[in-house]
């Protein structure tokens, strides 16, 4: 909707700002203007955009939009009942009603047999809706769009994701999903609990490692094999087989403490493997060698990782504090084994997040807090003053400084 300028200043200085029960009042009235229910639409709080969804001067424009995270609340508004009656085939009454929990499998049937490219997304809500029937998932498990200028091959694929995410689908379905050429689906399949054990055993072999995790997270894997997958695809990273979109698998182990402790007590996990996870766990007696490895990997996060360990020696604590990417710094300037002078240097940085997290650490001393104290940025004043740690005499001396500043400044 195209608004005009007088429109425009007036939603915005008059509702964008508002308390949440003038814009919950706002979304329920029937006198509310639709342009006022637009912007509303977009609120932060989905209460708000609720109870957008269910005002009946809202447009079907702005339903439809909000159709997708409140599709039974667009489908109980009166003003649907009537758009149904006035025009029961309009694309927004049909994606409706593939949306809603509430709509029937014979209803469900209807809206998907379309070959249309227009309709794909209907076709895709249709494949995720719980109520639609097994004959109709299976037929949109192969699900191809008529072909037109608009349509390519791909065009299949949303809704084949769709059908693998439906928590209905049966593993027959599953496992000819599991063919897919699309990594999505296929991911999809892994991560179902009625995915069959041979299916994902299949799986553990896919071309794509992200396909693999969601195996090994997969419930039906028993943990022998899980544990096994995982501690492959530990080792697979660590030998640098991964790129920098591929960050969650080095941490995959640290989200169960007892995986993590098995992994390491493993006989088939190389003593090197176990010592860099030791490293990225904080753990002391890590061999130098391997600290050295991390702190050279070429991927930031690994880097970043290394540089939250309170054991790290000193030189390459001040090699990562002069690392380029400001979050490897910003680690080491919170640091509680950082030494003063490289947190002396990190006070200086021209990142203020970093000087702000000098500021925050429980072991920058006495005279470097002085000199943040008079910090350009509000946010390195304020973390000082933040700390419960120091002194009410220290504390004073920082406030005075901080006022003196402000006096000069005025």
């Amino acid at each position: 909707m195209v608004y005009s300028l007088t429109q425009f200043c007036y939603v915005m200085t008059d509702y964008s700002n508002a308390d949440l029960e003038t814009r919950k009042k706002l979304a329920t009235a029937d006198d509310t203007a639709d342009y006022v229910l637009e912007v509303l639409s977009n609120d932060s709080e989905p209460d708000v955009r609720s109870l957008v969804a269910s005002n009946p001067n809202t447009s079907p424009t702005t339903l439809q939009k909000l159709g997708q995270e409140f599709p039974d609340v667009i489908t109980d508004n009166p003003i649907f009942g009537l758009l149904l009656i006035e025009n029961p085939h309009s694309y927004f009454i049909r994606l409706s009603l593939a949306r809603s929990s509430t709509t029937s499998g014979e209803v469900l049937t209807k809206l998907a047999a379309t070959k249309k490219y227009r309709d794909r997304e209907i076709c895709w809500a249709v494949a995720n809706n719980i109520n639609t029937p097994i004959s109709v998932l299976e037929k949109l498990a192969t699900w191809f769009p008529e072909r037109d200028e608009f349509s390519v091959a791909e065009d299949g694929d949303l809704v084949h994701t769709g059908v693998a995410i439906n928590p209905n689908t049966p593993p027959h379905i599953l496992e000819q999903l599991s063919h897919h050429h699309r990594t999505l689906v296929r991911k999809k399949v892994a991560q179902h609990p009625n995915t069959s054990v041979s299916v994902l055993e299949k799986l553990m072999n896919d071309n794509h490692k992200k396909v693999v995790l969601e195996v090994a997270k997969n419930p039906n894997i028993s943990l022998s094999k899980a544990l096994l997958l995982k501690i492959q695809l530990l080792l697979e990273y660590l030998a640098g087989e991964y790129d920098q979109y591929d960050q969650n698998l080095i941490f995959l182990t640290r989200e169960d403490r007892g995986l993590l402790d098995e992994i390491t007590n493993h006989p088939h996990v190389p003593e090197s493997a176990i010592q860099i996870i030791q490293a990225i766990d904080n753990k002391p007696g890590v061999p130098i060698a391997i600290l050295e490895k991390l702190a050279q990997d070429s991927r930031y996060y690994v880097r970043k990782k290394l540089a939250k360990n309170t054991h790290l020696p000193v030189y390459l604590m001040e090699s990562l504090a002069e690392d380029k990417q400001p979050e490897v710094r910003r680690e080491i300037a919170q640091n509680i084994a950082t030494p003063v002078t490289i947190l002396a240097k990190l006070a200086n940085d021209f990142h203020s997040s970093i000087r702000e997290s000098v500021a925050k650490n429980t072991a920058t001393p006495r005279n470097i807090l002085l000199k943040l104290s008079q910090d350009r940025s509000i946010r390195v004043k304020q973390a000082i003053l933040s700390r419960k740690d120091l002194s009410a005499e220290l504390v004073a001396e920082i406030f005075n400084r901080i006022l003196s500043l402000t006096n000069e400044i005025s």
